[in-house]
């Protein structure tokens, strides 16, 4: 219905405006500068990505769509991710003195992380990954199937499920990376130790569907190495100042707080402290409040 709608105007343009009218001088004058940069034998010390783009693109409306990209992307969805890590560092103090640890021994309370040594950071990798899992930043998603029809499981035995050519497949990424037969039965159980384990870790590289925050296969994310990198240096740096977290109850918003049935309930709600919501990415009704402990001098 909606091309309809448009036939009396795109609704969308105004908003549109406004965000190229700041973008566009923004790309423009980064390839201004890279220009000079190149006519002057000056090298480039930022290698950030929108050097990056100047180097390897250097049309302004492309790089302006790449950016735009990253930017709508890349912010809510790490957003949540950092939302839930802190959360669950809430919930379980014993993780968040043992990231601290790893984090400290590396950097000590002032270092400065890069790319190459976070590489090092295998528990801050494991608590990323059991974050992503539990709350996948977009839980829910869509594909469309090829131009060939499907009947699946490919073998003789079971149900048969068939899908047309062209079909349009939502599937929720929440549940799959909690079901019981794929992550065993403490699927609902926030456990970074399980991606330090080599068998845990054989099954999903044996498996990659059953881990999809980025998705999978050849539609995966572009930003997913973009989006570690940033998560890692945000929890690097977070945990360099403070040294222990806690839920505030008591500043939360009583609509934001759990109904008492949820401690009977099944999955997650006997666990959760707060209230986990989604729209097109999964947030935390009212907020997540904390109190924070800043290091020790």
């Amino acid at each position: 219905m909606w091309p309809l709608f448009e036939m009396f105007g795109e609704a969308s343009a105004d908003s549109n405006a406004i965000i190229q009218g700041w973008l566009q001088p923004v790309v423009k004058r980064a390839l201004r500068d890279k220009g000079e940069a190149i006519r002057d034998g000056r090298k480039d010390e930022d290698g950030t990505f929108l050097s990056h783009l100047c180097d390897n693109v250097g049309d302004p409306e492309s790089m302006g769509f790449q950016v735009l990209n990253m930017l709508l992307a890349g912010r809510d969805t790490t957003a949540s991710t950092m939302t839930f890590a802190i959360y669950f560092i809430c919930m379980r103090p014993e993780i968040g003195v043992k990231l601290r640890e790893e984090i400290l021994n590396e950097y000590g309370e002032t270092g400065m992380p890069t790319l190459e040594s976070m590489r090092n950071l295998k528990y801050l990798r494991a608590v990323i990954n059991e974050t992503l899992r539990l709350f996948p930043p977009v839980p829910m998603n869509l594909r469309l199937s090829d131009d060939a029809p499907h009947a699946f499981p490919v073998g003789a035995e079971g149900v048969k499920y068939y899908i047309a050519p062209g079909t349009q497949i939502m599937y929720n990424s929440l549940l799959i990376q909690r079901r019981p037969d794929l992550w065993g039965p403490d699927a609902d159980e926030f456990k970074p130790e399980r991606w330090l384990d080599a068998e845990s870790i054989k099954v999903v590289s044996n498996n990659p569907f059953m881990f999809i925050p980025f998705h999978a296969g050849p539609r995966i994310c572009l930003g997913q190495n973009f989006a570690y990198n940033e998560m890692s240096f945000f929890l690097v740096r977070i945990m360099q100042r403070f040294e222990k977290f806690e839920l505030a109850p008591d500043a939360q918003l009583p609509e934001s707080i759990p109904p008492d049935r949820w401690k009977a309930g099944s999955g997650r709600q006997a666990y959760e402290k707060i209230w986990p919501a989604s729209s097109v990415t999964t947030y935390i009704k009212g907020g997540l409040w904390v109190r924070a402990t800043p290091a020790s001098a």
